[in-house]
């Protein structure tokens, strides 16, 4: 029997997120007849000369509105014009270059209009106004001038129609050397990431969570197009804040009743989410369309400052349903960006994988690259660092260490099992709990621990977020185990057999542990693991010795909530493939885990696939916190979706046999 989490992760092919699936497609395409033939025109594309001429034509409307808005312009209307139309132009050429001639369009330049008037205002209001509310900000931001803001807006800009969909980082790299031939006033970079870094700070981020490079990108970008109404796309493996990030962008955007001062310039935020899967359907996604923009319009009509937004989950499972749920979403997209007067709602899709190019046309998107062994070193301390700042201070070595095992197991993974489907069996969520468990341990004792204690910490830590996978002749986490102890130089150090049955129990007992994956090949797990929790519960049973207030009950039954001290129950899906999708079988399976969800419980999941979508946010700990108290989102389709509440002495393990 392995251990593992309960949240396996996607095998992605290509580190460009390429969908596997692409060649699934949704219409026929029969030859012409002959006949036809002196009808068919070639229009090929754009020469160079002509794409210059369009893109100056489409942004010469915004720059030379902006240019009127400034009282004192120090650069001439033409310099601020070539300087964009250049940028643009190289950048098309490029993304054109290492991607696909299709990757760019000239919507990319009519979006480049939408977030230049953005950035100008959002940079105009930032200047005058905040610097007011907090006055530690570098003062040296407030001395722009207004044509400093006109050339910061085509910086920031370019940087989130462009630079943010080049997923590989040397590309990324090449990307900004370019732009630094054109844009001379500085570092293309250094802007972007002081907004980044300026947003992220005013949002209150949860203890646990590293405020990276793709955490920042990932807030920055969906602020960005939510409030200037433009749709994005953010592509990434899971673990890559995709989900949290909206969330946290929704848990700050409060409109007047936002907490921190900043986020009381913008609207509230209000989102509608829909969960894809391989049941959605394409009326399912026009019903939250329409939902959406219903409340857009009466938001609207009574003057209220509020954004409805549609959070699309999982598009890359939606995409590969057999009912084609994603063929209208084109015009659903579709908007007149010329229109002013536009009440357009905002739309985020977060997909595993990329979609197809006609649908990424109508929005821009975040491809998320892989982290590098900086990145992983820098995360390791910035989670550490988020639960105790003497973490780092003390023992920074150790969390180095621990950043450095993950990488170097990773690319024992990527060198060794490739081709085997099992690279991506742990994944960058796992390297976040591993880090997570070693900095809370550590944190329980941190002025009496002693140096033998960290090779037992790191130890435990791998034990509990590393198994599961049989590599050969050994296993996960003897492999892990040994590379921590090469890195560590704990030769001398003796490291005992893993044992599961252990870890299953310790990892009951603690509040808020990860939920498992339990892999067996044999049908025997269930008995074993009734054994276990048999054993297990026996000495909690014994701890219920209380009976003084007995004679207050008519029955012993109303006293003893016989219901809340059954630790444990099975949960065992149907294997008939008419339940496969059975709205009502659904909903019943639904309704039953959310009854165990809110109590005390264990439960064992089995044979569940038609409704682990809709638990994803409860399989992958990602709870909004109200209260002092966890709620999952459930969602299945556009019409059942609700928050429930999770007991934080929840353990759920799912049986793959």
């Amino acid at each position: 029997m392995h251990v593992s989490h309960i949240e396996q992760p996607k095998k992605q092919e290509e580190e460009e997120l390429i969908n596997p699936d692409n060649g699934k497609l949704v219409y026929n395409v029969n030859p012409l007849p002959l006949s036809l033939f002196n009808f068919v025109f070639d229009f090929s594309c754009l020469e160079e000369k002509e794409e210059e001429e369009y893109i100056s034509k489409i942004i010469e409307p915004s720059i030379i509105k902006i240019y009127k808005k400034c009282r004192e312009n120090l650069l001439k209307i033409n310099e601020i014009k070539s300087l964009a139309r250049q940028m643009i132009f190289e950048a098309q050429k490029f993304i054109r270059y290492y991607y696909d001639i299709s990757s760019v369009s000239l919507r990319d330049i009519k979006r480049f209009n939408i977030f230049y008037e953005f950035f100008f205002d959002y940079l105009k209001n930032k200047k005058e106004s905040f610097y007011k509310i907090d006055n530690s900000l570098n003062s040296e931001n407030y001395k722009l001038s207004e044509s400093d803001l006109q050339i910061n807006s085509i910086n920031l800009a370019i940087y989130i129609c462009y630079y943010i969909r080049i997923t590989k980082k040397n590309v990324r790299e090449k990307f900004v050397e370019k732009m630094n031939e054109i844009f001379q006033f500085r570092n293309f970079l250094d802007l972007p990431l002081l907004e980044m870094e300026f947003i992220s700070d005013k949002i209150e981020i949860p203890i646990g969570i590293a405020k990276n490079n793709v955490l920042l990108e990932n807030i920055f970008s969906i602020f960005c197009a939510i409030n200037a109404r433009i749709p994005l796309f953010i592509f990434g493996k899971p673990g890559y804040s995709k989900s949290l990030s909206v969330q946290l962008i929704y848990k700050s955007m409060k409109g007047s009743s936002s907490k921190n001062a900043f986020f009381k310039n913008f609207p509230k935020l209000e989102i509608y989410p829909y969960q894809g899967s391989l049941r959605s359907t394409s009326e399912e996604v026009e019903e939250i369309f329409n939902k959406a923009n219903n409340a857009m319009e009466k938001f609207t009509v009574h003057n209220k400052e509020t954004i409805s937004m549609i959070l699309f989950e999982e598009m890359d499972l939606a995409e590969k349903s057999s009912n084609y749920p994603l063929k209208n979403i084109h015009s659903l997209l579709e908007i007149d960006l010329n229109d002013e007067k536009r009440t357009k709602i905002s739309f985020v899709g977060i997909s595993h994988s990329v979609l197809d190019a006609d649908k990424m046309n109508r929005g821009i998107w975040v491809s998320i690259p892989k982290l590098s062994d900086q990145d992983i070193v820098s995360t390791s301390k910035q989670i550490a660092e988020s639960y105790n700042k003497d973490l780092i201070n003390k023992f920074e070595m150790f969390f180095i260490h621990l950043g450095e095992t993950y990488y170097k197991y990773k690319q024992y993974l990527k060198e060794n099992h490739y081709l085997d489907g099992k690279e991506d069996f742990h994944g960058i969520t796992d390297f976040y709990h591993f880090i997570k468990y070693a900095s809370k341990e550590i944190s329980k004792n941190i002025n009496t621990i002693n140096e033998n204690d960290f090779p037992l910490i790191g130890i435990k830590s791998i034990e509990r977020n590393f198994a599961g996978l049989k590599l050969g002749k050994k296993d996960s986490v003897e492999i892990v185990k040994n590379i921590f102890k090469n890195i560590c130089n704990y030769n001398n150090f003796d490291i005992k057999e893993y044992n599961p049955i252990k870890n299953i129990k310790e990892n009951r007992k603690e509040d808020n542990s990860r939920y498992l994956l339990l892999i067996s090949n044999s049908s025997e797990i269930y008995y074993l693991l009734s054994s276990i929790l048999d054993d297990d519960d026996y000495d909690d049973y014994d701890d219920y010795d209380d009976y003084d207030d007995y004679d207050d009950y008519d029955d012993y039954d109303d006293y003893y909530d016989y219901d809340y001290y059954d630790y444990y129950d099975f949960i065992i899906g149907s294997q008939f493939k008419e339940d496969f999708n059975n709205e009502e079988y659904q909903m019943k399976l639904i309704k039953k885990i959310q009854k165990y969800m809110e109590k005390k419980k264990t439960i064992i999941l089995k044979d569940l696939e038609p409704v682990y979508p809709a638990l994803r946010n409860l399989f992958s700990q990602n709870f909004a916190v109200m209260n002092g108290k966890n709620f999952a989102h459930i969602s299945n389709g556009s019409s059942f979706r609700f928050y429930s509440l999770v007991n934080k002495n929840l353990n759920a393990l799912s049986i793959l046999i």
